[in-house]
């Protein structure tokens, strides 16, 4: 799937910028404040465009550059991205607000809201 057929076809696209292990996603499909800044910062911290992905509702797609540099921030990204699909389709209360950037570090918060939930099985 190209970019242009991914971004069109999705509810929730983000593009990821990476190095490494390093990596960052800014929503494509959404405005917000200091996403140029955020941009900004990334590319300054050596951070270059891995690829896209985006979320249609059942799945999730992805367009990769062609360069075996983005495979490994774009493996980091897509639990990432996972992770903010999960938080923006969960129905939420209002004091919650929605998150617009994940970055590489996230998963430590995201685990101790699961680990937080109570357990169904009792």
């Amino acid at each position: 799937m190209d970019i242009y057929e991914l971004v069109s076809q999705s509810t929730i696209t983000a593009a990821v910028l990476g190095n490494g292990e390093d990596f960052l996603l800014v929503r494509v499909d959404k405005d917000y404040p200091g996403k140029d800044r955020d941009v900004e910062r990334a590319v300054a911290r050596g951070l270059f465009y891995c690829g896209t992905l985006g979320w249609n509702g059942s799945e999730m797609s992805v367009a990769l550059e062609p360069d075996p540099d983005t495979l490994q921030p774009m493996r980091l990204a897509a639990e990432g991205f996972g992770v903010l699909v999960a938080r923006l389709t969960t129905p939420q209360s209002p004091a919650e607000s929605e998150p617009e950037v994940v970055q590489a570090g996230d998963s430590v918060g995201w685990c101790e809201k699961l680990y937080a939930l109570p357990d169904a099985r009792n």
